[in-house]
């Protein structure tokens, strides 16, 4: 069987999640960039923000995201790619697919999007939120900057967000905008195919989350794996073999 031209080719956009790297997706990455009726060009860019050594200078919205990945498919001549999103990723992923017409089909990896009715957790992201606009003011009645300190690491440790605080100002900003999108009522507007693949023990994003996607993507399929949330990494010959049936 010969190896396909790039103009035949498919091309898949692999979009990492927060705090990831376009190495996390090295055994994906290679799996699905081979030769045969499956022959595909994959692209694993840095989000923005995300490249050490491309720091961004405002803070983005899942807007922004959105926006630079389709300057990015044009300025690369990527036309109609698969787009795959994990965690993050599909938050900005899910948000391009209802917005934009550049895209054949999408796949949804432990995506994120979905407020968590929880309530708890809208009581720890209440007050992760809280805190990220106002707590330094808040919590300095309390006493000193060291107490100051401690608080706050050990209120960021409540709300489950230890990524906030490794995060620089801008991305810290970034975070809360992203958080605040909800892609509830964007996941109708989708029409490409689409399969959901999800660990049905992620507890970042449960697999309800996953099942509502599915429910709300009228052309979608849904996949549970025995794994966690970096199902991706865990169980990346699944995750490559489902992707290149569903492609094919």
């Amino acid at each position: 069987m010969t190896k396909q031209s790039k103009s035949e080719s498919k091309h898949i956009v692999i979009l990492h999640g927060w705090g990831s790297n376009p190495g996390r997706w090295k055994a994906i990455y290679e799996n699905l960039n081979s030769i045969g009726k499956n022959f595909a060009l994959v692209h694993t860019p840095f989000l923005p923000g995300f490249d050490p050594k491309k720091p961004i200078k405002k803070p983005y919205f899942v807007q922004d995201y959105a926006k630079w990945l389709d300057e990015y498919l044009t300025k690369n001549n990527i036309k109609k790619p698969v787009i795959v999103g994990h965690s993050n990723g599909g938050r900005i992923a899910i948000y391009y697919a209802s917005h934009y017409q550049n895209i054949s089909q999408l796949v949804l990896i432990s995506a994120a999007g979905i407020p968590n009715p929880n309530l708890l957790l809208k009581i720890k992201k209440t007050v992760f939120l809280t805190l990220s606009k106002t707590g330094r003011k808040i919590l300095a009645l309390f006493g000193s900057e060291n107490l100051l300190d401690s608080a706050q690491k050990l209120l960021y440790k409540v709300a489950r967000e230890s990524d906030y605080l490794k995060a620089t100002p801008v991305m810290r900003d970034t975070m809360l905008n992203l958080l605040a999108y909800n892609a509830y009522f964007d996941l109708p507007k989708i029409v490409v195919p689409t399969l959901c693949i999800w660990g049905e023990n992620d507890t970042a994003t449960p697999l309800w989350m996953g099942e509502e996607m599915h429910r709300r993507i009228q052309n979608s399929k849904l996949k549970i794996l025995e794994g966690e949330h970096n199902i991706h990494i865990t169980h990346n010959k699944e995750i490559a073999g489902l992707i290149r049936e569903f492609i094919s």
